[in-house]
């Protein structure tokens, strides 16, 4: 299986997909990436997404997902 990472620099599909903004962090609110996942398929679209994951265990449970689900 073949996957193609992507990395939004400036800010812009992060902020249209809702994952850049105000979060807690050691109890300050801070502007900030909402750690999220998205699958997207060949035609752009969303697959499926996992928003505001922790980062231990998270790759595999994506592997898991993608060889149950795809």
């Amino acid at each position: 299986m073949d996957l193609e990472l992507l990395s939004d620099t400036d800010l812009a599909l992060m902020t249209e997909l809702g994952v850049y903004g105000e979060k807690k962090n050691y109890g300050k609110i801070v502007m900030g990436v909402i750690r999220s996942t998205f699958l997207i398929d060949n035609t752009g679209n969303i697959v499926q997404e996992w928003r505001n994951i922790r980062a231990k265990g998270h790759a595999q449970r994506i592997l898991d997902w993608c060889t149950t689900n795809l």
